[in-house]
């Protein structure tokens, strides 16, 4: 089984401190099916979307991390 952990945060003043917001976290049987399951979730979660694309939401600035691995078993 694999996953996409993808963590939203919020950058916070001049040491640029980062907030954690959200995580989103997409598991498939395959790598390919992961990722399948974070891009239609793109099309539809505008906030998601616009973190990941754009590092901002609104008038909200957001920075986006992403982790890809293999569950053990």
């Amino acid at each position: 089984m694999f996953f996409i952990k993808v963590s939203i945060y919020e950058p916070d003043g001049p040491m640029g401190m980062l907030h954690p917001i959200l995580d989103h976290v997409f598991y498939g049987l395959t790598e390919e099916e992961a990722n399948g399951y974070m891009r239609a979730h793109m099309r539809t979660d505008s906030f998601l979307c616009s973190c990941v694309s754009h590092q901002r939401f609104k008038s909200m600035r957001c920075v986006a991390s992403m982790k890809k691995g293999q569950l053990p078993g």
